[in-house]
């Protein structure tokens, strides 16, 4: 349900998005840019208390009890988005052989 989930949620978000843009009326660049921080807000903190997670326990709910991804978890996220970011590795320490 990972990707079909996505797929939903951006759809959603983009129609909910365009809706906004017509209905509101933006009357200045300051509006507008209120608007876009809001939607972003939004947007970040729904996705962060409702995406699944293979625990049943959702994000928001594992920042707010001090439980963050080490650097590791985000280096492997962030690479099946097709971000490589190597500095987020820990550094291999030299095998002394023997």
């Amino acid at each position: 349900m990972g990707t079909t989930y996505i797929y939903i949620s951006l759809l959603l978000w983009s129609a909910f998005s365009f809706l906004i843009c017509l209905c509101v009326p933006g009357t200045g660049a300051a509006v507008k840019a209120a608007q876009y921080l809001s939607f972003s807000l939004a947007c970040a903190l729904l996705t962060l208390s409702f995406l699944p997670q293979k625990n049943r326990v959702s994000a928001l709910s594992k920042i707010a009890d001090g439980k963050y991804p080490d650097r590791r978890s985000v280096f492997i996220g962030l690479l099946r988005l097709g971000i490589y970011c190597p500095g987020l590795l820990p550094t291999q320490k030299e095998e002394i052989l023997p």
